[in-house]
């Protein structure tokens, strides 16, 4: 039965989610129709929020806590993307230029 129970909590958190998503999207489908004036905005954005949520904590598993997240967040934004950058304008910026 634990097994059952396992695969049953699987499937389960995804498929309410994605049922959740479905109605915030028609939610966000049936706003359109409805004339709020300046409202719409803000409540578009709202469920877009709560959309991207749901997303983040679900199928990103952000919730889970996990201890490698917490060491890359002390550590910092990695530099590797600088150091190419760099690299390249310094490569092509002869190429580019036209003394």
């Amino acid at each position: 039965m634990d097994k059952r129970a396992r695969k049953h909590e699987l499937w389960l958190r995804p498929v309410l989610t994605w049922i959740a998503l479905c109605l915030l999207l028609a939610l966000t489908c049936g706003l359109s129709y409805v004339p709020l004036g300046s409202g719409n905005l803000p409540v578009a954005l709202a469920i877009a929020a709560i959309k991207a949520s749901l997303v983040a904590l679900v199928f990103m598993r952000l919730f889970e806590p996990n201890p490698l997240d917490a060491a890359r967040c002390r550590r910092g934004p990695p530099l590797d993307f600088h150091h190419v950058s760099v690299r390249r304008s310094r490569l092509y910026d002869p190429l580019i230029r036209h003394n």
